[in-house]
């Protein structure tokens, strides 16, 4: 028997502990003999060991319980840390976009003042222009002016000229009478 032999054999091997023991380890010693039937092993132990086998069972579930709490957490911080991480990499993304937005305005209000200067000068050219061309109108009109002043001076010249000189044909010494 399998039971007798292992029982003989711890007897054998532990020989000084059992003798140093006020009394022999019996219940051990009986569960060797259960080992051959699993369904006798359990009552047995169930019987003799229950706050034993209890305390095991529910340290092992302690520890069970603990190690899933434990996972729980771990993931509930894993699931923390990656949505910290997205909201970072979120506020990230919009604050480029904002700056992208804010690169671009810039850009646009730059091409637009120098549009608007590019119009600022060509209407000021323009301005100058057609104050050269009111200058030389004014000028060329000026001088139109004194020329015709000048045309009608010597006219008037003229015209006092042959007033006051003899008509043709007429000796020097005889005069029209005026208004002839």
């Amino acid at each position: 028997d399998y039971a007798a032999e292992l029982e003989s054999r711890f007897e054998e091997r532990f020989d000084t502990i059992f003798q140093a023991c006020a009394s022999r380890p019996a219940k051990v010693l009986r569960l060797l003999r259960h080992l051959e039937s699993e369904r006798e092993f359990n009552k047995f132990v169930s019987r003799d060991f229950a706050g034993v086998v209890e305390a095991a069972e529910l340290q092992r579930h302690a520890d069970v319980a603990a190690a899933e709490q434990r996972a729980r957490e771990e993931e509930l911080e894993a699931q923390r840390r990656a949505a910290e991480e997205a909201a970072k990499e979120r506020q990230a993304e919009e604050q480029k976009q904002r700056e992208e937005l804010k690169r671009r305005m810039e850009a646009k209000r730059l091409e637009e003042d120098k549009v608007r200067e590019e119009r600022e000068r060509a209407f000021q050219k323009q301005l100058e222009r057609e104050e050269r061309e009111r200058r030389s109108l004014e000028a060329a009109q000026q001088l139109l002016q004194e020329q015709l002043a000048r045309k009608h001076e010597q006219a008037r010249k003229q015209s006092e000229v042959e007033a006051d000189s003899p008509p043709l044909g007429l000796p020097p010494h005889v005069t029209l009478p005026p208004g002839r």
